[in-house]
């Protein structure tokens, strides 16, 4: 290398061209990943989240159906799915993932956002390199 050749710091080509320097956006993406992918083990359409609420449901109507049992009193499947339903700790408990899931599809759109930013830096040294080329 000459003298007069600047040496360029990774990411000089990428912002001379108006474009986000990759090493940057895949930072961000492996930054968010283990988070993305808590959220979508429960929250993605295979995720576990039905089957936990089910559980909790399934919890709560035992020990509703317990209390009856305890007290001798009889009451219907159905009385006892609409208090579990009703029960104030299940919405307590849907509140709290209705909240972790708006969270997950805040993080799943900026990862979204920073993929998008990489196609559209990709494809616009492609041109340029195309152009020059």
């Amino acid at each position: 290398m000459t003298a007069t050749r600047a040496v360029l710091d990774a990411g000089d080509v990428e912002r001379s061209m108006g474009v986000d320097p990759i090493d940057g956006l895949l930072a961000q993406l492996e930054a968010t990943r283990e988070a993305w992918a808590d959220g979508a083990a429960l929250y993605d359409k295979n995720g576990t989240f039905d089957n936990l609420r089910k559980v909790k449901l399934s919890i709560i109507e035992c020990s509703i159906r317990d209390d009856y049992q305890a007290k001798g009193v009889k009451v219907t499947e159905a009385a006892i799915e609409q208090q579990a339903h009703a029960d104030l700790a299940y919405a307590g408990w849907l509140d709290s993932h209705t909240l972790g899931r708006a969270n997950w599809l805040r993080l799943d759109a900026e990862r979204e956002d920073v993929r998008m930013r990489i196609n559209r830096g990709q494809a616009v040294l492609r041109s340029a390199a195309n152009f020059l080329g």
